[in-house]
C-alpha cells in the first residue's frame, strides 16, 4: 500500500528544523542528478538518431531553406 502525499507532508512538518534543511538539501540534490539522467538520455538518443541518419545539423539559412521547400 503507498504512502499518501499528505501523510508525507505531515511527517516533515514534525521535523526539527536542521532536518527539514538536510531533506530539502537531499531533495534538491536528487533532482539535480535525475536532470542530468534526462539530458543523458536526450544526448544518447540524438547521438543515435544523428548516425541512423534521422537528424542532420544545420545553419539557420538551411533551415528556412528547408521549410521553404515543402
Amino acid at each position: 500500500m503507498g504512502v499518501k502525499f499528505a501523510d508525507i507532508v505531515d511527517e516533515i512538518k514534525g521535523l526539527d528544523i536542521e532536518s527539514k534543511e538536510y531533506l530539502m538539501d537531499l531533495i534538491k540534490k536528487l533532482l539535480i542528478e535525475e536532470r542530468r539522467e534526462e539530458i543523458k538520455r536526450n544526448a544518447e538518443e540524438s547521438l543515435k538518431e544523428y548516425e541512423e541518419g534521422k537528424i542532420e545539423f544545420g545553419t539557420l539559412q538551411d533551415i528556412r531553406a528547408a521549410l521553404h521547400e515543402d
